[in-house]
Parts: structure tokens; sequence; C-alpha cells
């Protein structure tokens, strides 16, 4: 069954039917309702992003995303600071992914997290790190 389904403020119009969206979600249409079918995740209340990302629904997604905003890193729903925008955060995140580990070297970019030495400290602030020839 098709309905129109516009957006209007946030909700729907038209003739809407029922559906098992649940709330804080929208449709495809980008309506936010209990009613109008095939719904995705509405980034209107932030879609469980950290306060430093912002949450993305790309054009077809049935799904949203989270991305850190820029000068922070993290998996979206985490981020931290990220003082040399290299994709990894000064400190810690409480997450598994792998922008969420401490960045090994925060002053200096390096987003390959390169540690030749193994001893924490990332080849670009390392000063006893092997000389490559």
């Amino acid at each position: 069954m098709t309905q129109s389904c516009m957006r209007n403020g946030g909700s729907c119009v038209g003739k809407p039917f029922t559906s098992n969206c649940k709330a804080g979600t929208l449709d495809k249409n980008g309506c936010k309702s209990k009613h109008c079918g095939c719904c995705i995740p509405d980034c209107s209340t932030r879609g469980g992003c950290d306060v430093n990302a912002k949450c993305i629904l790309p054009n077809g997604a049935t799904t949203h995303i989270c991305k850190c905003n820029v000068g922070s890193a993290g998996n979206g729903k985490l981020c931290g600071s990220d003082q040399d925008l290299d994709g990894y955060p000064d400190m810690e995140l409480k997450c598994k992914d792998v922008h969420c580990r401490k960045d090994n070297c925060p002053t200096k970019p390096n987003s390959g997290q390169e540690d030749q030495d193994d001893n924490g400290v990332g080849d670009a602030c390392d000063n006893t790190a092997p000389v490559v020839t």
C-alpha cells in the first residue's frame, strides 16, 4: 500500500497508514510519525550521535551514520578531541572501534599510528624510533 506522505514540519500529512514505526524514527520520505511506513532513524534527535558529531542520513539509506566533527575523532557515537586532526582522539574512548584508541602522538598527525619500536609512542613523536634508510 502506498500513500502520500510528505514532510511537513516533521509530521506526516496526507492519508497515513499504520506501520511499525517506533518513536524517534522517520519514514523513507522524512515523515516523523508512527504512520507512513518504511521507518529510518530520526536525526532530529541526534540519532544517538555524540554532541561533537553529525547525524547523517545518506540519500536513499535506511539507516543513519554518526560522523565526528572536524577537531574530534571516534566512532561517531563517542567523539573526543583530536588536536592533530589525524582521526584518532587525544584520549582513549570507551568503544571498540579502531578510531576510539588513544592517539599515540597527539600533537603531530600520524594517521597510521606507526610505532616501529612498539613503545606506545608514535614514530612521529618518538626520538628513540629506529631510523629507516
